[in-house]
């Protein structure tokens, strides 16, 4: 988990920087909309959302760019939203039913150690 400290000090600089400017950095490109205001929250969902994020991220910036050329900047929100989503309480709940329903689940790394 990220220091709450260092946190809280991002999230003040970066309340000092127009929105637009701030989502204009590359490190902003290709995240979920709400990734400002949710990436940066100093708890455990906000620690998810933001490394869900970057894993994603980094997975179709390196593997699978041509799929970012190839759609509109809305509709490449609306994607990673999704993904930004599924790290959220609800988007969590949602995808184990999902999975449960298709003959899968979700284990937590910590679970799957203690059940070799």
């Amino acid at each position: 988990m990220t220091n709450n400290a260092d946190i809280r000090e991002l999230q003040r600089i970066m309340g000092k920087i127009p929105i637009d400017q701030l989502t204009s950095l590359p490190y902003f490109k290709n995240r979920g909309c709400h990734f400002v205001t949710r990436g940066f929250i100093a708890d455990n969902t906000g620690d998810n959302e933001r490394i869900f994020s970057d894993v994603i991220k980094s997975h179709f910036e390196r593997d699978n760019f041509s799929v970012l050329d190839n759609h509109s900047e809305d509709s490449l929100s609306a994607y990673f939203t999704t993904f930004q989503w599924l790290t959220t309480n609800v988007g969590k709940t949602v995808l184990k039913e999902a999975l449960k329903q298709t003959g899968f689940k979700i284990v937590s790394i910590s679970e799957k150690d203690n059940d070799q």
